[in-house]
């Protein structure tokens, strides 16, 4: 009587240990997906990393945008810089799309016209007009604000 509940057991069992292993195979699919999908990135990245043509510098400065056409003008942060343009992101919480529209950008001591050419769910995409001399990169990299060191200054202000 054992015997039979026992094969009565493993015979009802058995979709359900199909059904697991149809899951891990799944799993191992989807897996495999993922990382070939992260090798084709990396493939393209290094096939396409001479198109840029100058190097992204990593920057946290405060700017401000002004869109002489629409007459108003944005407040926020330039996120990375190189001697042709900049990533801007507003500090509004909604992104228009601005994408071809002529701007001036305004940061301490600088003055440079451009023209917004990507719309981002992040910011803006500006190509200069006239770029970036290297001394003018270097002063944006002084004006830059590091954001852990805010963080650690705030958090010992606020310790105190």
């Amino acid at each position: 009587m054992m015997k039979r509940f026992a094969t009565r057991m493993q015979q009802a069992l058995a979709p359900a240990r199909k059904l697991s292993s149809y899951r891990r195979r799944r799993t191992d699919l989807e897996a495999r997906t993922v990382q070939r999908q992260r090798k084709a990135l990396v493939r393209d990245e290094k096939r396409n990393q001479h198109k840029r043509a100058e190097q992204r510098v990593d920057i946290f400065a405060l700017a401000e945008i002004a869109l002489p056409d629409r007459n108003f003008s944005l407040d926020g942060v330039i996120i990375d810089a190189s001697p042709g343009g900049l990533s801007f992101r507003p500090s509004t919480q909604f992104i228009e799309d601005l994408t071809g529209e002529p701007v001036k950008l305004l940061i301490e001591g600088v003055a440079k016209n451009g023209v917004i050419r990507a719309t981002r769910p992040n910011g803006y995409g500006v190509q200069l007009t006239r770029g970036f001399s290297t001394g003018e990169l270097a002063l944006l990299r002084d004006l830059s604000v590091d954001v852990e060191d805010e963080r650690t200054a705030k958090a010992a202000l606020l310790a105190e």
